[in-house]
């Protein structure tokens, strides 16, 4: 986990995450065609995008996948990969540092 806080800009942040996508996309090929929808950050605060068509995906495939996004994201440096899923709804990301968490 990184030692600082990193400030995010909100309103780079969605370029981030696509070009991120698009780099990892050789990473991962469940990636392949993705676009960045819904992002923000989900219970349990994660931050991240919905990933939509990733129905039928494995587990294993879906964490490389977001580990593949999160290792090209600046914000995401030195941060936990993340997954999650509920309600149909498939999640990407990474956890916050701590005191994100709390808020």
């Amino acid at each position: 986990m990184a030692d600082k806080v990193q400030s995010i800009s909100a309103a780079q942040l969605p370029a981030d995450i696509q070009s991120a996508v698009k780099a990892a996309t050789a990473k991962s090929q469940l990636l392949k065609g993705a676009t960045v929808a819904g992002l923000g950050k989900y219970p349990p605060w994660i931050m991240g995008f919905v990933m939509p068509n990733a129905g039928g995906s494995s587990l294993d495939e879906l964490q490389g996948a977001a580990h593949a996004v999160a290792t090209e994201l600046p914000a995401a440096k030195g941060k936990t990969p993340a997954v999650a899923a509920w309600g149909g709804h498939i999640i990407l990301g990474y956890y916050p540092d701590p005191e994100i968490q709390k808020k």
